[in-house]
């Protein structure tokens, strides 16, 4: 049996995804925040998308997202934090599911 080398990712995707890098967000919370969250895409599918912002977000938080990002159209769903990960000091990249 052959095991992944270990700087090897392996995705298990249910949806191509999209690169759109740049197109504009709004993260606006659904549980008691007040504050809109700012970032840009990162990639989008049928199922998700990934935004990078300067803001840490909470796996389970919710969020309506809206955008008019270029290549994207316009986007205005409700989505959830899956994982975040720290990409630079005070750079993020968050991966939300669509629901």
């Amino acid at each position: 049996m052959d095991l992944p080398v270990q700087d090897e990712v392996v995705e298990k995707r249910r949806e191509d995804r999209l690169q759109l890098l740049g197109g504009d967000i709004s993260l606006l919370p659904e549980q008691g925040g007040t504050a809109v969250i700012r970032g840009i895409t990162a990639d989008i599918s049928r199922s998700g998308i990934a935004v990078v912002t300067d803001r840490e977000i909470y796996v389970g938080s919710s969020f309506m997202i809206r955008g008019d990002g270029d290549g994207m159209g316009h986007c205005d769903r409700r989505a959830i934090a899956r994982w975040c990960r720290k990409i630079d000091e005070g750079i993020f990249k968050v991966g939300l599911n669509f629901f």
